[in-house]
């Protein structure tokens, strides 16, 4: 808000204005320029009152502002996924996942659907709450028989006013001689057993 004082021939700067905010845990106020900068805190809405004073040479004089800013709905996050590597017909494995939405929201997520794979919630409810996503949430991976190939799973959590957030992963399913090879690949563990693959001598 550009600062203007009617009826005052001497040039002003900063120091002749004051500026108090009626609730400091909402936003911010500052005078640079001769500009009232308001900047609101983060994730803070609400109805503030800014008392502006200005002193020319003794004089004083004050006004007020009153300021309404507006609440918005931040998306939720998911949090990172390494890549996996896993050999045809592996054991069933969690992957650990960490959700969460900065005002409280109830989430809700979806899987891509992939033919290398099924992937499954750990749990049974639509939609969780924010007590549900501060514990430890899981989903599953459990193998389709004989099965190889690349896919990128993708994960999209939504909240109840529409935002979402997405994460992606990519799972290769491989035989075992090409997993051993190929170990730099992925980070989970890789479970397997040579004697499924290898004759004895």
């Amino acid at each position: 808000i550009p600062l203007n004082v009617e009826g005052v021939d001497t040039p002003l700067d900063d120091s002749n204005f004051e500026v108090t905010v009626s609730d400091p845990s909402i936003a911010d106020a500052v005078i640079e320029n001769g500009v009232l900068i308001v900047t609101p805190k983060p994730n803070q809405s609400g109805t503030i009152t800014l008392t502006l004073k200005v002193d020319v040479d003794g004089q004083i004089d004050t006004t007020t502002y009153t300021v309404y800013i507006q609440a918005q709905n931040d998306a939720p996050s998911i949090s990172f996924i390494e890549d996996i590597l896993k050999p045809t017909n592996f054991d069933d494995f969690n992957i650990s996942l960490n959700l969460d939405d900065i005002e409280g929201d109830n989430l809700n997520l979806s899987i891509s659907n992939t033919t290398l794979a099924d992937i499954n919630k750990t749990w049974n409810a639509q939609w969780l709450t924010q007590a549900d996503y501060n514990s430890p949430l899981y989903i599953q991976v459990s193998s389709k028989p004989n099965i190889e190939g690349n896919a990128t799973i993708t994960l999209t959590l939504f909240d109840e006013q529409g935002a979402s957030a997405t994460r992606s992963f990519n799972l290769r399913v491989a035989n075992a001689l090409d997993v051993i090879s190929d170990k730099s690949t992925g980070t989970a563990p890789l479970d397997i057993n040579l004697s499924y693959y290898l004759n004895p001598l």
